[in-house]
């Protein structure tokens, strides 16, 4: 997503998700008309365009009044008036035609229905373990790798979304990364309790966050057959130095499943990560 559109429908996303959610193919310009504002030397008047599919730019062109002027109070908190700058003296919203096709075969990933789909397959693995799972009970074979956990969630995932493993970013591989488009995607972190790395997880999912992802999952799978991994045990994974204070939720699905979400400060923007743990029998 256009960075600038991005803080905007980031603004927005609280009390007004649905207008946040017309701007998710959107991008911005800002067409200077060269004339001198009178609110200081050198400040040139300008329109601020949202540039949106067809569909979408009906639809920011018939919001009402008051949402419109809501629109505009934001866009001036990103370009306040300075003096050698820009005056942003209008929002103008216009249709791209050449985004109609990407609009028609979107399909924007909401977090709630991620997390529903997530608890399904948890569900599903508890009530009917996999193979490499009971191998490792009846000890035929050695303790369950991520790639196991991984795989797992790749086939089950893979039958509604676009999934890819392991995708590359700069700092390393993500695990798993959902894909609807290049400006919405969900990534995800598979881990073993108690294997190298484990207690950096947070850490290690937001290095590989960009300024368009606003959510990540991880997944943490416990190898021990006879103890769960408790919320207490898990908590310090979850506070971690990024950790913004007081922002753990406990949360159950619609199928019972426990889950947590917890807020990081990534680069000055707030990030939601959702942990999911995974105690097979």
């Amino acid at each position: 997503m256009d960075k600038v559109i991005n803080s905007l429908a980031e603004m927005l996303k609280k009390d007004y998700k649905e207008i946040a959610d017309k701007l998710v193919l959107s991008k911005h310009n800002i067409d200077d008309s060269g004339q001198f504002s009178p609110k200081g030397a050198h400040t040139t008047l300008a329109k601020f365009e949202i540039i949106s599919p067809p569909k979408f730019s009906v639809e920011l062109n018939n919001l009402d009044s008051d949402k419109k002027r809501i629109i505009k109070d934001l866009v001036l908190v990103l370009f306040p008036v300075k003096n050698g700058g820009i005056d942003i003296t209008d929002i103008v919203y216009l249709a791209d035609p050449d985004l109609s096709s990407d609009t028609e075969f979107i399909q924007y990933i909401e977090d709630e229905q991620l997390i529903s789909d997530i608890s399904l397959a948890m569900n599903l693995l508890e009530r009917k373990t996999p193979k490499f799972w009971n191998d490792y009970k009846s000890n035929t074979s050695n303790k369950p790798l991520e790639d196991d956990i991984r795989s797992e969630f790749f086939r089950m995932l893979g039958m509604k979304y676009i999934v890819g493993s392991e995708e590359e970013s700069k700092v390393g591989r993500t695990d798993l990364t959902l894909k609807s488009s290049s400006i919405n995607r969900k990534i995800f972190e598979f881990k073993v309790w108690g294997r190298t790395g484990y207690k950096a997880t947070s850490q290690q999912i937001m290095k590989y966050m960009t300024e368009v992802d606003d959510s990540g999952f991880i997944i943490m799978a416990n190898d021990r057959l006879t103890k769960n991994i408790i919320f207490s045990e898990y908590r310090p994974i979850i506070e971690c130095e990024e950790y913004i204070c007081k922002s753990l939720v406990t949360n159950k699905t619609n199928h019972g499943l426990e889950y947590f979400t917890a807020e990081y400060d990534f680069k000055g923007n707030r990030k939601r990560i959702h942990h999911f743990i995974l105690n097979l029998k």
